[in-house]
């Protein structure tokens, strides 16, 4: 009896519950690549999404943005980006998810410079997509 209200319970679920696929997460506003799921894996066209804690151990150099102090007020914000990092470890392509509108250029033109140690998928070095979230505060 326990196994048939078990078996009940995962049908219920399975039938009012999908799991999305990269193609429907892939028309979100802040994808900056066209994702074909019949691509390679962790090829340009479809690069492998990797978090942004990983990523951000893999880190190798990166440069914080600049604020002129000519500007006025300091500003302060979180800005959350999305980046398609090549198999060198370069940044490709970077947009806006989310940011204040005045930090959003110096946070696109920082991240542009970073280098990552390249993601290795069954020993190889792929393309990736990831989310980088800044806690900007230029102080004052």
């Amino acid at each position: 009896m326990r196994q048939q209200i078990l078996s009940l319970l995962v049908a219920a679920v399975s039938a009012t519950c999908t799991t999305p696929t990269i193609s429907q997460t892939a028309d979100t506003p802040h994808s900056t690549v066209k994702i074909d799921p019949q691509a390679p894996v962790g090829s340009a066209k479809n690069p492998v999404r990797v978090s942004s804690g990983v990523m951000a151990g893999l880190l190798l150099a990166h440069k914080l943005p600049l604020y002129p102090v000519a500007e006025g007020p300091y500003k302060s914000g979180a800005v959350i980006l999305h980046a398609i990092i090549t198999p060198n470890g370069n940044v490709d392509r970077v947009s806006v998810i989310s940011s204040p509108e005045s930090l959003r250029q110096r946070a696109l033109d920082a991240v542009q410079q970073w280098v990552y140690k390249p993601y290795l998928l069954n020993g190889t070095a792929v393309w990736v997509q990831t989310t980088i979230m800044m806690n900007i505060d230029f102080g004052g």
